[in-house]
């Protein structure tokens, strides 16, 4: 698809133009406030002149070359039009009628009809049911709502499905620093991810920004996500709607553990997308991200002059993860030096209100935070009466350019400043924000993103041989894979399963355990239970053949009573591992992003704690850490008995297997649970006694 032609025509024909006050009027009337210079065409059969200039009936009687069509006509006329404007050659088009798939069983008709004139050409077209497309830079436009004379202009790209989220950004006082304005509408042909990749290799761009609805093309999502990585490009996401698909009932306990928005999370986490919650701290993440330099610690340094608004700082710098470190000793003495008898040396610094008859020594203040070195940026917070302001304004002013730390300008509430104060900062580059929680969540996430680095996953050569293997071990379709089979599949790919022998009767049971040595467990085998320990399908700790016998007995007994239509197909015999950490590896897939690692406490703390971690496939060994590294109970556990052990030795091994087999057969299962995992801190080593693998469902 030809994207400059859709974001950089050259020329436009707007098809549907007519008197002032229509909406085919408000686009020529916007490409004209953009300052589009290219020649602009009419096209209305109804009229010989449209806003002073000529009207086409046809965009075939236009004798020259059209870029983009802007359609503003009937939803029935538009594949027509598009028809006509493929046969002249015009490659890109703006689709602002609505009708399509948001408008019942008639308009999802017309949608698939245009998706299918969309495949046969590959013309590229933003919409249909949408706004339209703005580019600043390039002063080119096919968009018909408020107008964006007034906007001011940057290197921020916003991509939104919401039509109201690009008005609300044309109307705005801020001076965000726009580059492009795009509203995509349905998407039935550019989606949101193809804007997004497009735009990270625009060098003119150095903010992203996105309002997702949902995701078109969620392969593309990931791919613009990692292109904007490579490009050194923050790509904000506000993503509405994150509970859509729950969390529903499955077979195997990654279903459940494994939510879409738990999933999209960790996606933003693992390809470095930074989410944020609402559109106020959207417009604040995107003025820090355009302003401030990269921190050099992940510390923050914070000065105002009310000790109990600093409190208050803490308080919310504490809820979204902000450290706040203290001062060294050669700092305090610093600090207590200048300050007032009565003032306290401590970060954050409380300034006092003696700062209006003392405003050389504000400069000082801020300085001894910069010479922190665990201090990595530093806030100055700001909005008590004037004089303050001015003295706080211009130390930022004359320090920012100093430092190889970003200093960034944070009122408490979510307002202006007065001209003469956001005239000093705006000049200088210090990063404004508005509002405590939105402008320290902005700091946040200027730390992570800096300090996150920039992996490529880890892909292994697929083989061919295991997974036919494993396709034979999955034969039969969407079903529950038993223990055994489950075992052997995963041992294909190096998981540690405990030795265990099938049997078929009781005397064969007492003869296996007797081989594989006591103290033993017990196990149903059957495809019709999902969870064998519910209904009675396990014994654990047998010490002797009289044990084993009762045992086996008493599961056939159980089953018959809690589950009468299970098939009992054999029992399986296998050491009693007696100690160890138990930890829960598996797979799910996810309906947009497919298969989708998890990893966290195991056992009878799976469901218990919910203490989960995900990332989608494939991982880096980075990831792997991460991910263990976030079920932080897992490390409290180890650190009383066993402080020196380091867990993701032995485990960020295993979440590596796992990621090369949810790449090589992910297509082919639905869920995976390797629940328990026992890891045994003395030895390093993990044993896998339980497994649960689900085939694909047929689609």
């Amino acid at each position: 698809m030809d994207l400059k032609s859709l974001l950089s025509p050259r020329s436009v024909a707007v098809v549907g133009a007519s008197k002032e006050g229509s909406r085919g009027a408000a686009v020529v009337r916007n490409l004209r406030d953009v300052g589009f210079e290219g020649p602009i065409y009419p096209v209305n059969p109804r009229y010989e002149n449209v806003l002073d200039m000529p009207c086409f009936p046809t965009l075939q009687a236009i004798p020259h070359p059209v870029d983009l069509a802007v359609l503003v006509v009937p939803a029935e006329g538009v594949v027509a039009v598009l028809e006509d404007a493929h046969a002249k050659g015009i490659r890109a088009a703006v689709v602002i009628s609505s009708g399509f798939a948001e408008a019942g069983e008639e308009g999802r008709q017309r949608q698939v009809e245009l998706e299918a004139f969309l495949a046969r050409t590959g013309m590229a077209i933003c919409g249909p049911n949408c706004l339209g497309v703005i580019n600043f830079i390039d002063k080119a436009s096919g968009y018909y709502s408020t107008s964006p004379k007034d906007v001011v202009r940057g290197d921020v790209a916003l991509v939104s499905q919401s039509g109201s989220v690009v008005v609300a950004m044309c109307r705005t006082t801020r001076p965000v620093g726009f580059s492009h304005l795009i509203s995509s509408g349905n998407e039935a042909a550019v989606s949101s991810a193809d804007y997004l990749h497009f735009l990270a290799g625009d060098p003119r761009v150095k903010v992203l920004a996105a309002f997702i609805e949902g995701f078109r093309k969620p392969a593309r999502f990931i791919e613009a996500a990692e292109a904007a990585r490579a490009g050194g490009k923050p790509l904000v996401v506000l993503k509405t709607g994150r509970s859509e698909l729950g969390s529903a009932a499955t077979a195997a306990h990654t279903g459940s553990l494994a939510g879409s928005s738990e999933v999209q999370r960790a996606l933003f986490r693992q390809k470095s997308v930074v989410q944020v919650d609402d559109l106020e701290e959207m417009m604040q993440t995107i003025e820090i991200f355009r302003h401030a330099k990269a921190p050099t610690a992940d510390g923050l340094g914070f000065i105002g002059v009310s000790g109990g608004e600093n409190g208050l700082v803490l308080d919310i710098a504490s809820d979204v993860g902000l450290k706040v470190p203290p001062l060294s000793e050669a700092g305090k003495k610093r600090l207590q030096a200048l300050l007032p008898w009565f003032g306290r040396p401590e970060n954050p610094i409380d300034a006092t209100g003696g700062l209006a008859n003392t405003p050389d020594k504000y400069e000082e203040y801020v300085q001894i935070l910069l010479d922190e070195p665990a201090i990595g940026i530093v806030a100055i917070n700001q909005d008590s009466p004037s004089v303050f302001d001015a003295v706080a304004s211009k130390a930022a002013a004359n320090l920012v350019g100093k430092t190889s730390k970003p200093i960034v300008y944070l009122n408490n509430f979510s307002g202006t400043w007065t001209s003469e104060v956001e005239k000093t900062l705006r000049d200088a580059g210090v990063a404004c924000l508005s509002g405590v929680r939105p402008g320290l969540k902005a700091i946040k996430a200027l730390i992570d993103w800096h300090s996150r680095p920039q992996v490529s996953p880890h892909v292994a050569a697929r083989d061919t041989a295991r997974r036919q293997q494993a396709q034979r071990y999955l034969a039969g379709g969407a079903k529950l894979l038993t223990e055994d089979l489950s075992k052997s599949l995963l041992s294909l790919y190096g998981f540690p399963a405990v030795p265990e022998t099938v049997v078929l009767s009781t005397d064969a049971a007492v003869h296996a355990a007797a081989e594989l040595g006591y103290p033993v467990v017990a196990k149903v085998i059957s495809g019709d239970l999902a969870h064998k320990a519910a209904v009675g399908g396990v014994r654990l700790g047998l010490s002797s053949a009289e044990e084993v016998r009762d045992a086996i007995e008493g599961i056939k007994s159980d089953i018959a009573a809690k589950a009468p239509q299970a098939r009992i197909e054999g029992f399986l015999i296998q050491p009693m591992i007696r100690s160890g950490l138990e930890v829960i590896l598996g797979l799910k897939r996810d309906p947009q992003f497919g298969p989708t690692l998890v990893f966290g406490l195991g056992g009878v703390f799976v469901e218990a704690i919910r203490a989960v971690s995900l990332r989608v496939a494939p991982i880096s060994e980075a990831d792997a850490r991460e991910m263990i590294d976030e079920v932080p109970a897992l490390k409290a556990m180890l650190r009383k008995s066993h402080p020196k052990f380091d867990p993701a030795a032995t485990l960020a091994p295993l979440l590596l297997k796992l990621s090369e087999l949810a790449m090589e057969i992910g297509d082919l299962v639905d869920e995976i649970d390797m629940n328990p995992l026992i890891l045994d801190p003395v030895t390093g080593k993990a044993a896998l006694v339980d497994a649960l693998i689900v085939g694909r469902a047929a689609s």
